[in-house]
């Protein structure tokens, strides 16, 4: 039985051990607020709060996947989501910088495509004109352990 004991508790800080740490902060876009969860080199923007008419017609809910990459030393990499009510999330290529500038922002740039009025169908825009995502620090939370 002592065994069996010493093997549960080699496991559980085994286990422990292994456990990231993930750090979130909370950020602004437009009227929106984003939470970004960061753990070792990942990075997720998700939806925090929105105002009602645009979760109703985008059909978003708190919690959606805003964006989702890495972070490749000081660039920020990975894809975002284009939501649509009653359609499936589209991702597009969105990347920038990771250092805040003066005013406490990053920028990411993206050509996100755009749907047809009254379609799920979405079209491609000017792939030589890529928009500004500009993402305004709001506060720090801090970390806790993934397994908590």
């Amino acid at each position: 039985m002592r065994g069996v004991a010493l093997i549960a508790l080699a496991l559980m800080l085994v286990t422990s051990a292994h456990a990231e740490t993930v750090s979130v902060s909370i950020w602004r876009w437009k009227k929106i607020t984003l939470r970004l969860e960061a753990e070792a080199e990942r990075r997720t923007f998700l939806f925090e709060k929105m105002p009602p008419d645009y979760a109703k017609s985008e059909g978003i809910q708190p919690g959606a996947t805003f964006w989702d990459g890495t972070r490749q030393d000081d660039q920020l990499v990975g894809e975002a989501y284009l939501y649509g009510a009653g359609c499936e999330p589209v991702t597009f290529a969105m990347s920038g910088s990771a250092k805040l500038n003066a005013k406490g922002e990053i920028t990411l740039h993206a050509t996100p495509p755009k749907r047809k009025p009254g379609s799920c169908e979405t079209i491609q825009v000017d792939t030589f004109a890529a928009v500004p995502f500009v993402f305004k620090l709001i506060s720090k939370r801090g970390t806790f352990k993934d397994d908590e």
